[in-house]
């Protein structure tokens, strides 16, 4: 492809080969965007540096008839531009998309050292729990059983934080909720409050109706507004316990 875009340089074909080159630019831009894929195990790795390095020769190739088509006179101000930038661009990602992949690498060796280990961990780990004997001193065995208990508490308080956290989200999720709410009904009932009363009797059973529902659904909140008020008080209370301790 570059020898042809060459030939079609040197015959007088600039718009042509300018034409050829541009879309290669811009598939090999589109080939190193930054969301590109750079990490995986070490022989993924190894092969996406080796698809850069192809990119990287190609770009190589091309940098002469690039640097023929800049030449003053032989493209329009505004192709010559056009070209330019794109070339830089390209030039840029691929500085980017190496160190990317140098990145990539060490975290790939990384993480087969740490294969490496597992490998030869587990199988040990296996047999041990597998085939090895119980010990016959009691207070060993008094410590083991100890540490089983210890990881069991540790793993049932972890599932009991993980419930108070839930509920502390849904209570702040409620009481965001709820203020909401609160504001809104203040606001109506101050509006309402400024209307005068009409003399239409069905609009004032209207206004009764509408004014019973309002007072059915502030019944409806006042569960939540109670469970949110202990919470507070509870919580004011321990603060206050604790302030003595610093």
């Amino acid at each position: 492809q570059n020898k042809l875009d060459e030939a079609l340089l040197t015959s007088g074909r600039v718009s042509d080969a300018l034409q050829s080159l541009l879309e290669w630019l811009q598939k090999a831009e589109a080939a190193l965007d930054d969301e590109a894929p750079v990490l995986g195990d070490l022989d993924t790795v190894h092969m996406l540096i080796e698809q850069h390095r192809n990119i990287q020769q190609e770009l190589a190739a091309r940098e002469a008839t690039v640097v023929t088509m800049r030449a003053p006179g032989n493209l329009p101000p505004t192709q010559a531009e056009e070209l330019s930038n794109l070339w830089e661009r390209v030039n840029h990602l691929c500085d980017i998309r190496e160190n990317r992949l140098k990145e990539g690498l060490k975290l790939a060796e990384e993480f087969q050292d740490v294969v490496t280990v597992m490998r030869e961990f587990l199988p040990q780990a296996e047999a041990q729990l597998k085939f090895r004997a119980l010990p016959e001193d009691e207070m060993v065995i008094l410590q083991l059983i100890e540490r089983h208990e210890l990881l069991q508490r540790a793993q049932n308080r972890g599932q009991r934080l993980q419930e108070a956290l839930r509920n502390i989200q849904g209570n702040a999720a409620l009481l965001e909720e709820l203020l909401a709410w609160l504001t809104d009904a203040q606001a109506l009932l101050a509006t309402k409050e400024r209307d005068p009363i009409p003399d239409d009797l069905k609009v004032v059973e209207t206004l009764l109706k509408e004014h019973l529902e309002f007072h059915d659904e502030v019944t409806s909140k006042n569960n939540d507004a109670e469970r949110l008020s202990k919470l507070v008080t509870s919580e004011s209370k321990m603060a206050a316990q604790g302030k003595g301790y610093g």
